[in-house]
C-alpha cells in the first residue's frame, strides 16, 4: 500500500551558438554562388528526478542479482520510504555550412538557393537509474514472476548517436503587375540517421493578394529513434521459486534472475507524410490565419510482446525445525514468459484546423495580444503480426498464450490559449501572461476482438487459426469477455491553466527570464478523478541569455 508520493525534479540547461557569413565577391553578382554561411552549436542540460514513496506492504522479497542465477533473496522493510532516482545529462553537438547563392531573372522571377551539410551528435553523460533496490518489483508469492528493476547508468550503456544530411533548397517568389506575390519553397533533404538513410522532399507555396493569401504545402519528415529506444540496456525477470518464513526464527526467500543482456535495437527512423492548406487574412485590427492539415505517419515507434524461455531451476529444500531453511538444484524445466520490445509498426493520421489571430499592439496598453485554437483528430494502430499477447484466464494444457486482433485508437481535442505581453520600454521589461483551455479531449479504443487469431502453445511455438475455425469450442479457453468501448480523457470537463514569463533586458545584452507555470497550482483532474497528464503541473525557472 503507497501512503505517499512525491516527485521532485530539477532541470538546468546551458547553449552557445555562433553563425558566420562571409560574401565571396560583391562585384561577381553573375557568379552562382556567391556567399557562405557557418553555424555552430553546443548544449548541454542536467535532468534530475527523483520519486519518493512511502510503502507499507509488508515484508516481501525481491530480486538483486545482476547475472543469471539462483539465490537468496532479500527482503524489503515491512514498512519504507522507498527512493527512485533519474538523473540524465544530454550532450549535443550541432553544425551546418551552406554555400548560397540569388538570381533575378528577366522574366521576373527571383531565386535564392543553398545547398548544404549539416552534422548533429547526441550523448547522454548520466549516472542514469537508480536507488532502492526492489521498487515496484517485489513479490507476493511463489511461482510469480516480474520484470526487475536494477541501476543503470547512461553513461557507460548508451552510446552516442550521430546524424549527417544533405540538403539543397530554393526560394522563389514573383511579383506581378497586379502587385499580386507568389512564392514557392522547393527542398530536398537526404538524412543518415544512425546508419539507417532517408530522403525527405518538401513544397510550399503561397498566393498573396492584397489583404487575402492563400497556402499550400506537402513534404515527407523522418524522425531518428532516441537513445532510449535504441539502447534497451540489460533486462531482469525475477522468478520467486519458494518463500519460507516461521515468525521470530527466520524469513529464507529462494530467488531465480534471469538476464537479457542489453542490446542495439534494429530500429529505422519514423516517416511522416505532412500536408496542409491555409488562408491568412489582414484586418484592420488584426492578422487572421486559418489552416487545415493531413498528416500520415508509418514505420512509428511501437512495443511487441515476444515469447522468450528460460531454464527454471527445479530445486529441493531441506526444512529442519527452526533451522534456516536450505535447497540445493537438483534439475530444471522450460519456463516461457513474454518480454516487451520496441520495434517499427505503428501508424497514426492526423487531421485538424487550427485558427491563429494576432491583434495590433494597443499603443495606451503597451500590450499585444495573441490567440490560438485548434481541433484535431487522430486514428492509430499497430501494423499487421503485431498481435497483442495475453494469457488464458482458465488455464489449459494446449494454449500457453492467445493472440488477438489489436484494436484501433481514436482521440479528438480541442484547445485554445491567449497570450498577453506587456512591454514597459523605458524599463526593457516585458511581462507575459498565457492561458491554456483544454474544450475537448476524448479517447476511444474500440472493443476487444473476444475470439483469438492465434496461439502459443507451452513449447513456444506459433498457430494461427483459420479464419473459419476462431469460434470453435476447441478455443473457449481463450475466449475473451466481451468489452465495451472505452472512452477516456475528459469527457464533458473543460479546463483552464495559466502561466507568467518576465523578462528583462540589460544594456550589457544580458537578457533574464523568470517564467512560472500553473501560477496558480491548480490541480487538474479528469470526470473520473485522476490526474490529467495533458495539464502543466506548477514549475518555475530561469534563463539568461547573452546576445553577441
Amino acid at each position: 500500500m503507497t501512503l505517499m508520493c512525491v516527485i521532485n525534479t530539477d532541470n538546468k540547461s546551458f547553449s552557445l551558438s555562433n553563425s558566420l557569413y562571409y560574401q565571396l565577391n560583391k562585384y561577381h553578382k553573375k557568379a552562382f554562388f556567391n556567399a557562405i554561411s557557418a553555424e555552430v552549436g553546443v548544449s548541454y542540460s542536467t535532468q534530475f528526478t527523483e520519486r519518493k514513496y512511502w510503502l507499507n506492504q509488508g515484508a516481501r522479497p525481491y530480486g538483486n542479482a545482476t547475472e543469471n542465477s539462483v539465490y537468496y533473496a532479500p527482503y524489503t522493510l515491512p514498512s519504507y520510504e522507498n527512493l527512485a532516482y533519474a538523473d540524465g545529462k544530454p550532450f549535443n553537438i550541432y553544425s551546418n555550412l551552406s554555400i548560397n547563392g540569388h538570381k533575378n531573372l528577366s522574366s521576373g522571377w527571383e531565386h535564392s538557393y543553398s545547398l548544404g551539410v549539416n552534422y548533429r551528435h547526441g550523448d547522454n553523460f548520466g549516472k542514469g537509474r537508480y536507488g532502492t533496490a526492489g521498487q515496484f518489483s517485489t513479490i507476493t508469492s511463489s511461482g510469480q514472476s516480474k520484470n526487475g528493476m536494477r541501476d543503470f547508468n547512461y553513461r557507460d550503456n548508451v552510446y552516442s548517436t550521430h546524424q549527417y544530411a544533405f540538403y539543397l533548397q530554393d526560394n522563389i517568389s514573383k511579383r506581378f503587375k497586379n502587385h499580386h506575390l507568389f512564392k514557392a519553397n522547393l527542398g530536398l533533404r537526404y538524412d543518415l540517421q544512425n546508419s539507417a538513410a532517408t530522403i525527405s522532399p518538401r513544397v510550399n507555396t503561397s498566393y498573396q493578394f492584397e489583404k487575402l493569401t492563400l497556402r499550400a504545402g506537402i513534404g515527407l519528415t523522418s524522425k531518428a529513434p532516441s537513445l532510449n529506444q535504441l539502447y534497451t540496456g540489460p533486462r531482469y525477470l525475477d522468478f520467486l521459486i519458494g518463500d519460507y518464513r516461521l515468525p521470530g526464527y527466520y524469513s529464507v526467500a529462494i530467488m531465480q534472475t534471469v538476464v537479457t543482456p542489453g542490446s542495439k535495437a534494429e530500429l529505422s527512423p519514423s516517416k511522416s507524410w505532412k500536408n496542409e492548406i491555409g488562408i491568412d487574412y489582414k484586418l484592420p485590427f488584426a492578422t487572421v490565419n486559418l489552416t487545415g492539415y493531413y498528416n500520415k505517419l508509418y514505420d512509428g515507434f511501437t512495443s511487441m510482446s515476444e515469447v522468450k524461455s528460460m531454464d527454471k531451476a527445479k530445486v529441493e529444500v531441506d526444512i529442519n525445525g527452526t533451522n534456516v531453511p536450505t535447497f540445493s538444484i537438483v534439475g530444471s524445466e522450460k519456463y516461457y514468459y513474454l518480454q516487451n520490445k520496441i520495434v517499427n509498426g505503428y501508424e497514426s493520421t492526423d487531421k485538424g484546423v487550427e485558427f491563429m489571430a494576432h491583434f495590433k499592439k494597443i499603443k495606451a496598453l503597451n500590450l499585444v495580444i495573441s490567440m490560438n485554437a485548434s481541433y484535431v483528430e487522430t486514428a492509430s494502430k499497430k501494423e499487421d503480426g503485431l498481435f497483442p499477447i495475453s494469457e488464458p484466464s482458465i488455464v489449459d494444457s494446449n494454449f500457453r498464450y492467445g493472440l488477438y486482433n489489436d484494436t484501433e485508437s481514436k482521440a479528438s481535442m480541442a484547445m485554445a490559449s491567449f497570450s498577453f505581453d506587456y512591454h514597459l520600454a523605458s524599463a526593457g521589461l516585458i511581462i507575459g501572461l498565457r492561458t491554456d483551455h483544454f474544450l475537448l479531449d476524448r479517447k476511444k479504443s474500440g472493443t476487444n476482438d473476444i475470439y483469438p487469431y492465434g496461439y502459443i502453445d507451452y513449447n513456444g511455438n506459433q498457430f494461427i487459426i483459420p479464419e473459419q475455425n476462431r469460434k470453435n469450442p476447441i478455443y473457449q479457453n481463450l475466449f475473451r469477455d466481451p468489452s465495451t468501448e472505452k472512452l477516456s480523457g475528459l469527457y464533458n470537463k473543460t479546463l483552464h491553466n495559466f502561466h507568467l514569463r518576465v523578462s528583462k533586458d540589460f544594456l550589457s545584452r544580458f537578457r533574464l527570464s523568470v517564467y512560472v507555470s500553473n501560477v496558480f497550482n491548480i490541480k487538474a483532474y479528469n470526470e473520473n478523478g485522476y490526474l490529467y497528464s495533458n495539464f502543466t503541473s506548477t514549475s518555475f525557472g530561469t534563463n539568461l541569455s547573452y546576445r553577441f
